[in-house]
């Protein structure tokens, strides 16, 4: 929840609401990768389709995938800190592909605040800009065609993600899977937050 939103330009607005720990958020989202990563590539040669892990930066969303490295997790974490004092909550990711999973680091959140005709502000399915959540969140797709995981890769999610979570992060298989990197464990209080904002004419 947020609170006090005033519209700063035509790109940003600000708003009363939960902060969070960046360095303590990448530490988890990087170490929980690193370690979701690793046991998937344990399985390459009994499990078909897995191969080299791939990456797309934060900023590079038009951009081609490129294989992951420690380069990769390095600027994953570059880019996100060039957030700090400029943006608190967008719905930006960085990706990673292994074996039949798609991962997006999303460590401002998930939702962005949408100027409409009037000067109406909504989030993203049009429901009152009150209800914006800036919990940093990992949320898990197919890395096929198809963006929704099956029940058998539901299943091994909801064996592996529980295991390799970092204490404190909450696992959530609906309405699609996620884990959450929330206030209690990684928050730094209350104050004032900058949100990006997107018109829609």
């Amino acid at each position: 929840m947020i609170f006090d939103l005033a519209i700063v330009d035509a790109e940003t607005a600000t708003a009363t609401g939960e902060k969070f720990d960046l360095p303590r958020v990448l530490d988890a989202m990087i170490g929980f990768t690193r370690a979701f990563v690793g046991r998937i590539l344990e399985l390459k040669g009994k499990v078909p389709g897995i191969g080299q892990p791939r990456f797309r930066s934060l900023f590079d969303d038009r951009a081609g995938m490129v294989p992951l490295d420690e380069g990769g997790y390095a600027r994953f974490r570059k880019e996100a800190e060039a957030f700090v004092g400029q943006i608190d909550a967008t719905c930006v990711d960085a990706r990673v592909d292994v074996g039949p999973f798609s991962l997006r680091l999303r460590p401002f959140g998930n939702e962005n605040l949408y100027l409409a005709g009037g000067g109406r502000i909504t989030l993203t399915d049009g429901a009152p800009w009150q209800g914006l959540d800036p919990t940093p969140l990992i949320h898990f797709w197919s890395s096929g065609q198809r963006p929704f995981l099956g029940e058998s890769g539901q299943g091994a999610l909801r064996q592996l993600v529980p295991q390799l979570a970092p204490a404190g992060a909450r696992y959530h298989g609906e309405p699609t899977p996620r884990l959450l990197f929330p206030h209690r464990r990684f928050g730094a209080g209350t104050g004032p937050l900058r949100i990006e904002l997107i018109a829609t004419q």
